[in-house]
């Protein structure tokens, strides 16, 4: 054998090594385990996320045992320009293609969302967008648009009722109208006949009921007196009384810090002031909890026309058909303020 005639096997051989070493670093690149924790780790990525705001989350969160095979793989695969927006689950055990074809195809982690009574729209939107892409601006801008909610039979003050709290699941990159989108849905779907027909039954439509409930939510956060509250007002709408609820007014005039209603604040003229004006404000005062929907629904069947907070501060309420007995109640609670020092 040649000299020249080894060389070159030995050339080939050499090729053959390497192209095999490569191969084999390549497979395990591409197929092995690389994540370094040993619990899920979530990261987002936005419309907005550039390439190297990837890289950077990777190594933050120190997500992978090795960023180099991870982007060398991304690179020759072509995946690291078709990452789509969401958040992301990456698993222990994970191999770079599968996270990298998770990003690329939008395998999302669904987000647990959950909404809350008594929360004002502000609070709602401000949630919302902490946990989701949507836009809180965006997303109010829709809540208030009256050309957009008559799409759907909404109107800007009666939109608080349209949000039913509990647990919801969303896709991280919903927009502010996918959301609204999901919430009317939510909303027939908790509007059933059943309950329609128990708010027939109290000469209520499902908003009338929102509003009512809104009020008894601000009112008490006692849950085995909500029912009672509710039967109180509606004694008072069937007999054409004003509702006279101190929620009304504190919201009316838009200061939620306020700890005690004067006659003064009484007199605020405004639709939502139910000591100024007749029947159900235009609106919910704040979004109504479930318990307090049910509550006027089932609301306690009694003769009660007043209520007033007990004076002992326990959250709890004294019950009176009596005028005479209810001045006297409320003597009592305005005494105890005085000597709280609450004015």
């Amino acid at each position: 054998m040649s000299r020249k005639l080894r060389i070159l096997l030995i050339l080939i051989g050499s090729l053959l090594v390497v192209a095999g070493l490569s191969a084999w670093w390549l497979y395990g690149a591409v197929y092995n385990k690389n994540t370094a924790q040993n619990r899920k780790i979530l990261i987002q990525v936005n419309e907005s996320t550039e390439y190297d705001d990837v890289q950077k989350a990777f190594k933050t969160e120190v997500i992978l045992e090795s960023n180099f095979k991870f982007w060398t793989v991304a690179k020759i695969t072509g995946y690291d320009k078709k990452f789509k927006p969401g958040r992301y689950a990456i698993k222990p055990g994970m191999s770079n293609i599968a996270i990298l074809r998770m990003l690329s195809l939008g395998q999302q982690e669904q987000v647990k969302l959950v909404l809350r009574g008594s929360w004002t729209l502000e609070g709602l939107a401000s949630h919302v967008s902490a946990e989701l892409a949507a836009d809180s601006t965006e997303l109010m801008q829709l809540l208030l648009s009256k050309a957009y909610l008559a799409q759907h039979n909404w109107k800007p003050e009666t939109i608080p009722a349209l949000f039913i709290p509990n647990t919801y699941f969303f896709y991280y990159n919903t927009s502010a109208e996918q959301f609204l989108e999901r919430m009317f849905k939510e909303y027939e779907k908790f509007w059933n006949d059943k309950r329609k027909q128990k708010a027939q039954a109290i000469d209520l439509s499902p908003v009338e009921v929102s509003i009512l409930a809104s009020i008894v939510d601000k009112e008490t956060a006692k849950l085995d007196e909500m029912s009672t509250v509710a039967g109180v007002y509606l004694n008072r709408l069937r007999k054409g009384w004003k509702l006279e609820a101190d929620p009304t007014v504190i919201f009316a005039v838009g200061n939620p810090d306020i700890r005690r209603v004067t006659i003064a604040m009484t007199e605020y003229e405004s639709p939502y002031n139910t000591y100024f004006v007749q029947g159900l404000p235009p609106g919910p005062i704040c979004i109504p909890s479930i318990q307090a929907i049910d509550a006027v629904l089932k609301n306690k069947q009694h003769d009660y026309l007043f209520f007033c907070a007990k004076e002992d501060f326990s959250g709890y309420h004294n019950f009176t058909d009596n005028y005479k007995q209810h001045q006297l109640n409320s003597r009592r609670y305005q005494l105890e303020l005085n000597k709280r020092g609450i004015r």
